[in-house]
Order: C-alpha cells, then structure tokens, then sequence
C-alpha cells in the first residue's frame, strides 16, 4: 500500500493468504524425488512437510467465497437493503 500511497482505511492478516508451503525441499536428492512424485501424481500431491497444490486451492476458495459473500452484503446495505 505504502509503494501506491494509499492510506488503508484498516487491514487484516489473513492467514490463508500466503505462497504454498513447499516444505524442507533442502536435500537435492529429495527434491528430484519429490519433483517426480509430483509430476505423476499432479495437483493433489502433497509436498513432504508441506502443502499440494489442492491445498493451496481449498485455501483460497474459501476466501474468495467469504470476501465475495462479504461484499454483497455491503453493497446490499449501500442500498438500504436489510442484510442476513
């Protein structure tokens, strides 16, 4: 926000807003392993101690469901319609 010189009227952390956790990937034989089971498997793989891509994609969902949810009822409530 800083860098656009905007003034945040709040903010929040959001938690499922981050990179994927790709894990400990500091072995380079465990890497290729890994890039192999991956590449077989696809976005459902899960990366040893970290997350699959599926993952990644539920977390998101859920936000972008609740952010669009959030929205509606505030533009409904600009309307002067009761909210639920």
């Amino acid at each position: 926000m800083e860098l656009l010189g905007l003034e945040p009227a709040w903010t929040v952390q959001e938690p499922r807003l981050r990179e994927q956790d790709w894990g400990n990937l500091q072995d380079p034989e465990e890497q290729v392993r890994q890039e192999a089971e991956r590449n077989v498997y696809g976005p459902s793989y899960t990366l040893s101690h970290g997350e699959s891509g599926a993952d990644v994609d539920d977390r998101l969902a859920a936000f972008l469901t609740r952010a669009a949810r959030a929205r509606h009822r505030r533009e409904h409530a600009a309307r002067g319609h009761p909210t639920a």
